[in-house]
């Protein structure tokens, strides 16, 4: 399947930079998938970054709703002022990260 072989290209990564077409699944189902193959049981967060602050809300809600839990607990989002999860039970954070902002972090 499509996950176990995630888990084998993927599990001796420690951070990966996805590039692929839009819609390919890059932010929502890749971030299950690493779920589903207990990536996350080790302390190791999945982090997916959004260039605009509606898309990381929208993203957060679609990959929740998707996984049946509620957002802010195993799935959640951080925008500018508004923190939507629990730093001890977050899994998957989706946050806004805007070219120039990485650009002046880095």
């Amino acid at each position: 399947s499509y996950a176990r072989n995630c888990h084998t290209r993927y599990s001796f990564l420690i951070s990966a930079v996805l590039f692929n077409h839009p819609g390919s699944g890059k932010s929502t189902q890749i971030p299950q998938y690493l779920l589903e193959i207990g990536y996350a049981k080790f302390g190791y967060t999945i982090a997916v970054t959004q260039p605009r602050r509606v898309a990381c809300v929208s993203l957060a809600n679609r990959v929740a709703d998707e996984r049946g839990t509620m957002i802010g607990r195993e799935i959640g989002y951080r925008i500018r002022f508004d923190d939507c999860w629990d730093e001890a039970e977050t899994k998957v954070k989706v946050s806004h990260l805007a070219t120039a902002t990485y650009n002046n972090r880095h």
